[in-house]
């Protein structure tokens, strides 16, 4: 409720109803002043190069930490291996629409 309403499929009514009622008029300008604050200084070419560079310098510190610990590593490896056919489809694409997107994309 800072930069955006958050709302889902099961509670969407309430929350369209929370956003219209003028009583909630002052929050949801509220709400829009920092979205929009929030696109200008992320959405801008620097602040999208300073996301990456932060992104880039905790995977950094992800490879670092693993660096001398090949076995901790592989252990956590092969956990995922073993149980990615647990994940759960979230009403999202399945699991093998995610591998595969990459090759209909040419990627």
């Amino acid at each position: 409720m800072i930069h955006y309403v958050p709302a889902s499929l099961d509670n969407i009514t309430k929350v369209v109803e929370y956003v219209m009622d003028t009583e909630n008029e002052n929050e949801m300008q509220s709400i829009v002043r920092e979205a929009n604050q929030w696109c200008s200084q992320s959405l801008s070419e620097e602040g999208l190069a300073r996301d990456s560079m932060i992104q880039l310098h905790t995977y950094k510190k992800a490879l670092d930490t693993f660096a001398n610990m090949d076995d901790d590593w592989n252990k956590v490896f092969q956990r995922f291996s073993d149980t990615i056919d647990d994940l759960v489809d979230c009403d999202a694409w399945s699991i093998i629409d995610w591998f595969l997107f990459p090759m209909f994309m040419g990627l």
